[in-house]
């Protein structure tokens, strides 16, 4: 199963709005020179922005999933505040990273519209032209 799909399969089980632990704040603050910033804030068992948390509430959404009931568990506040980066991340770099990829894939699957502050962004990079095959905005 690729990760979406996994993503979408747990979805379906209500103790995961309570239970569902992926965050890599913890490792990342430790393999990142010994920084804190990573856990410094982290009041949740998921902190809402590092990579693995960002890629699973943004598949959840992309799925269609209401993320509010993880809010017990996931900062979403932090989410929101980082969403529209880990967007354009997805969007520059998901020919060379599998997980991106298939958020990407997903994405157009979905006819996920790009944010307006992320489309203008993209108008000043070649990376606007290459995807706008893709994904329609």
């Amino acid at each position: 199963m690729t990760r979406v799909e996994k993503t979408d399969y747990i979805r379906k089980f209500p103790l995961t709005s309570k239970y569902l632990d992926v965050c890599w704040a913890a490792q990342m603050a430790s393999s990142q020179m010994h920084q804190d910033k990573w856990i410094k804030d982290k009041t949740k068992l998921n902190c809402g922005w590092c990579d693995k948390c960002a890629r699973t509430l943004f598949t959840l959404e992309l799925l269609g999933e209401d993320i509010q009931k993880y809010d017990g568990i996931f900062d979403l506040s932090k989410y929101y505040e980082h969403k529209d980066e880990f967007i354009q991340t997805v969007l520059t770099k998901w020919r060379s990273n599998i997980m991106y990829k298939e958020i990407y894939y997903l994405m157009k699957e979905k006819s996920f519209e790009i944010p307006k502050t992320i489309e203008k962004s993209l108008k000043r990079s070649r990376i606007r032209s290459r995807i706008r095959k893709f994904i329609p905005f």
